[in-house]
């Protein structure tokens, strides 16, 4: 088993006179905290994504034609990453005033009440139209809560790692949304299992339920973290840090958009949108595409620290110059081949590279990339617009958009190519935007 070690001897000072932990100490646990909230907060998450497309269609939505209520449905998940930038802009406008731990508290009994309340909704055949109503109300305060908890998770970590393990330290909280993912897909795969009408009835609303457990953990842990030293550290102070960013710091934002925007549709092409098409489409069962995506997030477990680790003596910009013509060429195979050849095997070898190479590559460096970009009195406000809005322009529509797609061009598996290759394309060029970030100290200061 690959280790990680987290307890360099590279001394920086601490974090102020009162400190109860010594440096090592307090970096091992801002790890572990920022890591298992985030496991916390994406399970969450993406429990709605997969399950959506396999049942809320009929739950929600029952009157619409089935193709019609699954383009419905993936427009219900738009509109979680549509609520993310908000989320992002509003949070990180206070994580860069009051700190970054107490918004990481809030997020998470943000996202958790939200989850739960799904879990809870009735169905459309109970009270009618207030039911999808209620499901995007809920849907949309999901994305709020995510938006400024990815900010607060990964900046926490990465104010408090040593400067030439920033990538590492940064990629192991990311490589943990791969055990969120991990969950929620265990949690409908194992429904999936059950009797089709059970599953309607009841069976769905137990992860959504089991969520409140996740959170008074969740709680419990983050309450044991403290503020970051380079916040603690911090002089300066702006008015409105979301428009410092706009004025003072385009073109890493314009940048940061368009990466974070690659890395995201490429999951959920391959992903959330092969729950749709694979079972109708290709004959492929819910239950193996839903193993598939499990196998490829345990992989990226391992796939996403390393390349992390990988950044911190190679460059951040170069994981992303191998991972997105990757990424280019396994999409290619994958619609035209792997997903028509109905063998679930392969088409589950091509999530694994995919998703655990060519995506973990882009996903390892990309929260140190983007937030390094920014000096810290913008840091949070600038890395959670760049990522919130890549996200939405990526993951949210990306499933909405092949749907579509899907439906006019009769599946034509070269509509997804064309569409994941725009985007490829625009990312590689705008990653000339970016500094290469590795070897320089984090910024304490907007320059004037």
């Amino acid at each position: 088993m690959t280790h990680y070690n987290l307890s360099t001897s590279d001394a920086v000072p601490n974090s102020g006179p009162d400190a109860p932990l010594s440096i090592q100490a307090n970096r091992r646990r801002t790890v572990i905290s920022s890591a298992l909230g985030t496991t916390i907060e994406w399970y969450d998450f993406l429990l709605y994504g997969f399950l959506a497309p396999v049942v809320f269609n009929e739950l929600f939505f029952p009157t619409f034609d089935p193709v019609v209520g699954t383009i419905i449905v993936f427009s219900t998940l738009a509109v979680g990453y549509g609520a993310r930038p908000l989320g992002g802009i509003v949070f990180g406008h206070y994580g860069d005033k009051v700190g970054r731990k107490k918004i990481f508290m809030v997020t998470l009994l943000v996202m958790g009440a939200s989850t739960v309340g799904i879990g809870l909704l009735p169905t459309y055949e109970t009270i009618g139209v207030w039911a999808p109503i209620l499901l995007v109300a809920l849907r949309f305060f999901q994305g709020i809560g995510v938006g400024g908890e990815t900010g607060a998770g990964t900046l926490l970590t990465l104010e408090t790692a040593p400067d030439n393990r920033r990538g590492l330290y940064g990629s192991i909280v990311m490589a943990t949304a791969s055990v969120g993912v991990i969950l929620s897909v265990g949690s409908v795969a194992l429904l999936s299992l059950m009797p089709r009408e059970d599953l309607l009835s009841w069976g769905w609303r137990i992860p959504f339920l089991a969520s409140i457990i996740l959170v008074v953990i969740g709680a419990y842990i983050r309450r044991h973290i403290t503020e970051s030293p380079a916040f603690a550290k911090k002089q300066q102070i702006i008015k409105v840090p979301a428009l410092e960013v706009f004025r003072t710091a385009w073109r890493p934002t314009l940048a940061g958009i368009a990466l974070a925007m690659v890395a995201s549709t490429l999951y959920h092409l391959v992903a959330t949108f092969a729950l749709s098409i694979g079972p109708r489409n290709y004959g492929l069962s819910v239950t193996g595409l839903t193993v598939a995506t499990m196998v490829a997030g345990v992989v990226s477990l391992i796939t996403i620290p390393l390349s992390g680790r990988l950044s911190d003596s190679g460059g951040r910009k170069r994981n992303y110059y191998i991972g997105i013509p990757l990424a280019m060429v396994t999409v290619t195979v994958y619609f035209l081949y792997l997903l028509p050849s109905q063998n679930i095997l392969l088409v589950g070898c091509g999530m694994v590279v995919a998703i655990g190479v060519a995506q973990a590559l882009m996903y390892g460096v990309e929260g140190a990339l983007i937030s390094e970009n920014y000096p810290t009195p913008v840091r949070f406000s600038g890395f959670s617009i760049a990522k919130q809005i890549g996200t939405l322009l990526g993951a949210g529509f990306s499933p909405l958009i092949a749907s579509s797609l899907a439906a006019a061009f009769n599946n034509n598996a070269w509509a997804y190519i064309i569409f994941f290759g725009s985007e490829a394309v625009i990312a590689l060029v705008a990653l000339t935007l970016m500094k290469e970030t590795y070897r320089t100290p984090l910024q304490p200061a907007v320059p004037r």
